[in-house]
């Protein structure tokens, strides 16, 4: 697993909006014969050429 992905959880996740994405007509960043839309993204992703940027919740102050 890549270093800046803490857990496979946000793997699994990370990895299913690259599918929607590569399905959706993006365009691969490897090539790999035959290869489905999900292989294709979990590749992507342990090469680390897919990045990604967390939204935290903001707290609240009162």
């Amino acid at each position: 697993m890549q270093e800046n992905i803490d857990n496979k959880y946000r793997k699994v996740l990370l990895a299913a909006q690259r599918t929607k994405q590569l399905k959706n007509g993006a365009r691969q960043r490897v090539r790999l014969a035959g290869a489905k839309a999900t292989r294709i993204a979990l590749t992507e992703i342990e090469q680390g050429l897919i990045s990604y940027h967390l939204n935290t919740p903001k707290k609240e102050t009162h």
